[in-house]
């Protein structure tokens, strides 16, 4: 069985960015087309971001622009505490080492003049063969491969080789710029497992760039969706793709083509579209971008910008509260479910290392799962908090037994229904489902949840999603 996906949390972000801006001016020199605005992003340590939008949104000159390869007009990008943004050519230099980038094109991104021995081990301190064998052998490549060129290689051989010379350096973060999306089907999957494998064994991070929405659903923990250069909604993956709430994700989610009989696009009963063309970058409205296409717009979308609102699920949304796609204030807390508030309760007991989670009675006696975070956040409720640290460990202990539906309740999943919960709200009885079943056709019982939870705690997998637990002393 294989443990249930956890997204890893991290009270201090690896990477933050705020109100990063960027344009272009034009031939003429006196137009210019906005590409980047007043994004903010955040990305926590061994967790992959993705970033999605349709082809103009911004999503790559973001990417560039983290990397200062495109110098930013305005913002902050704070990583490991210095300002990349603002960083001297010095510092620049040294932080270099630790913020890697994998381009779209791996033909055009190595040198074809140089073997893919020279090619890797540009990345290090000092030649060394050996080093270089360990990379490629990282990657999946046989060592043999060395004294060749980059031409005499396949598209995914070639991935491999800029992903072996991007880990060289030990980056903390690594910009993947559509990776997968001149390969063919096959090199496609085998690199996202090459990617999901190296982030399980390095703990590295990613902001994974692409237009392949299955492919960001399988890699990803967290997805920001952009549109002509903002961040309209950002949230968990299952957010993103089964509930998504601007307008805009939520038609860019109904155009996609899942690979899952289940989720079929003729089966949905809204059809999401939206009318009319896209605004120019060059003339943008004045209120939201959205609103000249959106039948929900209200009067005050068209004439006033929308800044991003956290909701009571922790996600968020570039959206007016008031407007029928049921975004609400950050504190609208009358309308919280009691089993919502039990369940921030629950995150905090959580954190003082008490029971938290009680498997049913097939377990035994020693059925109890007690789970503790390593560290002690300001506040774990996803209401107060102005980032997402309490979203993903909620997320992380609940995922799969609950979700949040579209009208903020917490409802059942894979759980038969909502749990019996003491009065003290730190031990939970789940009753799970007995109509759910793997691919190869085993049951899903309690001990496949008690099984995820050890694979997490266990150091032997050096699983990064074990960092977001610490065991109880």
């Amino acid at each position: 069985h294989a443990a249930l996906p956890i997204a890893p949390a991290d009270p201090a972000p690896l990477l933050e960015v705020s109100s990063l801006s960027k344009s272009f001016r034009l031939r003429d020199g006196r137009k210019l087309l906005q590409a980047v605005d007043r994004v903010d992003l955040t990305i926590g340590r061994g967790e992959t971001l993705g970033l999605v939008g349709e082809s103009g949104s911004g999503k790559t000159t973001v990417g560039r622009c983290l990397l200062r390869l495109i110098e930013p007009d305005a913002g902050q990008v704070m990583f490991e505490g210095v300002d990349l943004a603002r960083a001297s050519p010095a510092d620049l230099r040294r932080m270099r080492k630790r913020v890697q980038i994998v381009f779209q094109d791996p033909l055009d991104a190595l040198d074809p003049r140089w073997t893919i021995e020279s090619i890797v081990a540009e990345a290090l301190d000092k030649p060394d063969p050996g080093r270089v064998a360990q990379l490629l052998g990282l990657v999946g490549l046989d060592p043999a491969v060395a004294k060749l060129k980059p031409r005499a290689l396949s598209a995914g051989a070639q991935q491999r080789v800029s992903i072996a010379r991007a880990i060289a350096a030990e980056p903390a973060l690594i910009v993947l710029d559509e990776p997968t999306s001149a390969l063919t089907p096959l090199a496609r999957v085998e690199i996202v497992r090459l990617l999901r494998d190296l982030q399980e064994r390095l703990g590295t991070s990613y902001l994974f760039i692409s237009h392949d929405l299955s492919t960001v659903e399988h890699l990803s923990h967290r997805v920001a969706v952009m549109y002509l250069g903002q961040v309209v909604e950002t949230g968990t993956r299952e957010q993103i793709f089964r509930s998504p709430r601007h307008p805009y994700a939520r038609a860019l989610l109904a155009a996609h083509l899942a690979p899952d009989p289940s989720r079929r696009r003729v089966d949905k009963v809204e059809q999401v579209k939206l009318a009319g063309e896209i605004p120019s970058p060059i003339d943008l409205p004045q209120g939201c971008y959205l609103a000249g296409r959106c039948a929900e717009a209200l009067p005050a979308c068209r004439s006033t910008p929308q800044p991003l609102r956290m909701l009571r699920d922790g996600r968020l949304i570039r959206c007016t509260p008031g407007s029928p796609s049921k975004t609400m204030p950050l504190h609208e807390e009358d309308e919280m479910t009691d089993l919502t508030r039990r369940l921030l309760l629950t995150s905090a007991a959580a954190a003082a290392g008490l029971d938290l989670l009680r498997l049913p009675s097939a377990l035994a006696q020693d059925g109890t799962l007690n789970i503790a975070l390593p560290n002690n956040p300001s506040t774990l409720d996803p209401i107060q908090t102005s980032n997402h640290d309490a979203m993903a460990i909620s997320n992380a202990i609940f995922e799969n037994l609950l979700e949040v539906d579209l009208d903020g309740n917490v409802v059942p999943s894979l759980a038969h229904r909502l749990p019996v919960i003491n009065d003290d709200a730190t031990r939970f009885t789940f009753d799970l489902r007995d109509d759910v079943v793997f691919q190869n056709g085993a049951k899903f019982t309690a001990e496949d949840v008690k099984y995820s939870y050890e694979y997490m705690l266990d150091p032997k997998n050096r699983s990064i999603r074990r960092t977001l637990f610490a065991p109880i002393k």
